[in-house]
């Protein structure tokens, strides 16, 4: 495929698409987009006015939102896809990283960058395909997966959802795409996600059953991220990769991007670290992690 691109101004993505050998625009123009273009592919913050949507309308040239394109693409896999109001793309890049280590050479698309690779994305040539499901507009809806994880379930993304009903009726639609021979990786017994779990076919997996988190060494802090690495061990489990191999995968695995991120030390003495939290939940997940990386220090 020839891919070429435009976006508002250049970023470290930008760069990188440039290195691979993309052709970049920065700014959008009409001319961007070349007669014999066979798709358009956009985000949702890119609306129908945008001169290089209204150029592909006018050579009706076929428009895909990224999400479509991409469950069209990563549903010709085996699609692990990972759900949740919290923890989604460090528990992707967990799982991405234990498929890695088990050696099936997992296609992966994490909505952020992997530590370990510096790139949201792994390119593979096994079955697998594992991919960070956004419920956003309820963009998860493209996927088809076969094994589904849920890692839990808030009110968030109020600007769209009415309220946590709303956000559970995009899930439990979600869960009812998985087939009788796929499994959802859980904990059932959460109660904003056992409402999800009515009239769903597939085998449900609880990841709190499978896993105790006093076995981990994880290099990455806090118990949030002990919860995401239990996800990731039920998901190597009903993918048969030995527990030990997952083990040892989870225990070296370095993070992601703008996740409790360490940025250096200042010239105070005091630790930099950034993070992307935005919800009270996450915030207070990250403070804790924190203070369990920092006893004594103030934060």
């Amino acid at each position: 495929k020839e891919v070429s691109g435009s976006d508002l101004g250049e970023s470290q993505t930008t760069n990188l698409l440039k290195e691979k050998g993309v052709k970049i625009y920065i700014g959008h123009k009409g001319e961007n987009i070349p007669e014999e273009t066979d798709l358009v592919v956009y985000s949702d913050a890119v609306k129908e006015d945008n001169v290089e949507r209204v150029r592909a309308k006018e050579l009706k040239i076929e428009q895909k939102s990224y999400f479509k394109a991409l469950g069209e693409f990563a549903n010709q896999y085996e699609l692990v896809a990972v759900s949740g109001t919290h923890g989604k793309t460090t528990t992707t890049a967990m799982i991405i990283d234990v498929f890695e280590e088990a050696g099936l050479d997992p296609m992966g698309v994490v909505g952020s960058l992997r530590a370990k690779t510096k790139s949201n994305f792994r390119s593979g040539k096994g079955k697998y395909f594992i991919a960070e499901a956004d419920e956003y507009m309820r963009h998860f809806l493209q996927f088809q997966p076969k094994i589904l994880v849920i890692t839990n379930i808030e009110a968030d993304h109020l600007d769209y959802y009415k309220d946590l009903d709303d956000v559970q009726s995009a899930f439990r639609e979600l869960a009812r795409k998985v087939p009788r021979d796929g499994s959802i990786v859980c904990n059932p017994h959460d109660e904003n996600v056992k409402p999800v779990l009515n009239g769903v076919s597939a085998s449900i997996i609880d990841y709190k059953r499978l896993g105790s988190s006093s076995e981990f060494a994880l290099k990455v802090f806090g118990k949030h991220n002990r919860n995401n690495a239990e996800v990731a061990l039920a998901v190597s489990s009903v993918a048969e990769i030995d527990h030990k191999v997952a083990m040892e995968a989870l225990n070296k695995f370095s993070g992601t991007w703008r996740r409790f991120d360490y940025k250096g030390a200042l010239t105070t003495g005091s630790f930099l670290y950034d993070d992307y939290a935005h919800h009270p939940t996450e915030i207070m997940a990250t403070l804790n992690g924190a203070r369990e990386a920092y006893p004594k220090k103030n934060i």
